[in-house]
């Protein structure tokens, strides 16, 4: 029996797009799949772009010569000032039946007007109460996306039981219908959280416990890796900042310190002082993302999506390369 392919997915955000897709363009052996973050869903249920993304078909042409599958993302965030992942925008649309044909209508539209391969879901927040509608419209859009010979990719939030933000979805339903669940293994300390690490082993661990306990296969499940950081002041109440690997190396460069490695939590971190305030931040680096991408591998998951390319630590090639 011929072993399945261990897949390698990346995301390119429209706000990083040409340091995100020439990542992408120099290591794109090393890939199946990428999701372009360019789309969010508006009220009433149809795709819009990002102000300012920029929709470059060249990317898209570029993977399928390369033969790697081109997913869209499509989230419920929208890009006006301040605005916060929207629970009620999802609800609204796949509480009503009408909205919802209009909006599945509305994805496959826009994928086969793209030469998409398929949808990543990315909606996020959504309230708990929303969970049997959550799986009927998944349900739904991947018997339509699966009618045009398209893949479906769902967004999960991280959880190791039964509790916390995703709630509104029950991952066993998802994964009759969904090709591939995304887990979104990271943000167990965020910008807004006390200073910590990004994704530590044992907190994933949690998560990859978690999918033994339910009546799926973990071919299914495609787990997050973070490659950023963020940078906490340690002496002012204010959100973090986010960083890629390499705003990072700019950092240790700048304030002549050395990465250090938490061994509790299999995680770099350095500490350093500006203006007298100290600051302390957690990233990823090759050697913590190779211990995510073994557990992953381990646990018999169809593979890793990275969140997200674009200045990530160079190691990392290597690092995946010697799993093939």
């Amino acid at each position: 029996v011929q072993k399945p392919q261990f897949i390698v997915k990346g995301s390119i955000p429209y706000w990083d797009q040409e340091s995100a897709s020439s990542t992408f363009r120099q290591n794109f052996a090393f890939f199946s799949y990428i999701n372009l973050f360019w789309y969010y869903v508006d009220n009433d249920g149809i795709i819009k772009k990002y102000q300012d993304a920029y929709e470059d078909k060249s990317i898209i042409d570029f993977a399928h010569a390369k033969n790697v599958k081109v997913l869209a993302v499509v989230t419920n965030l929208s890009d006006e000032e301040g605005s916060t992942w929207d629970s009620s925008r999802v609800e609204g649309i796949i509480r009503n039946k009408a909205t919802r044909d209009k909006h599945i209508e509305n994805i496959i539209k826009k994928i086969i007007e793209l030469g998409f391969d398929g949808v990543t879901i990315d909606y996020e927040e959504v309230k708990a109460s929303q969970k049997d509608n959550f799986s009927f419209f998944i349900k739904e859009l991947a018997l339509a996306l699966h009618k045009n010979a398209k893949i479906l990719a769902v967004a999960l939030h991280p959880k190791s039981d039964d509790f916390g933000n995703g709630q509104f979805q029950d991952w066993e339903a998802l994964a009759k219908y969904a090709d591939q669940l995304n887990i979104m293994a990271y943000g167990e300390h965020w910008d807004e959280s006390n200073a910590g690490p990004i994704a530590s082993l044992g907190w994933v661990e949690k998560i990859i416990e978690y999918t033994k306990q339910l009546n799926i296969n973990p071919q299914k499940f495609i787990l997050g890796i973070p490659l950023y950081g963020y940078d906490w002041n340690k002496d002012h109440e204010e959100a973090a900042q986010g960083l890629t690997y390499k705003d990072i190396q700019n950092l240790l460069a700048e304030f002549d310190k050395k990465e250090e490695w938490d061994s509790q939590s299999s995680s770099p971190y350095f500490l350093y002082t500006r203006n007298e305030d100290n600051h302390k931040v957690w990233f990823e680096n090759g050697r913590s993302i190779m211990a995510k991408i073994e557990l992953a591998k381990k646990a018999g998951f169809g593979g890793v999506t990275f969140w997200r390319l674009g200045g990530e630590d160079q190691k990392i090639w290597k690092a995946i390369d010697s799993l093939r």
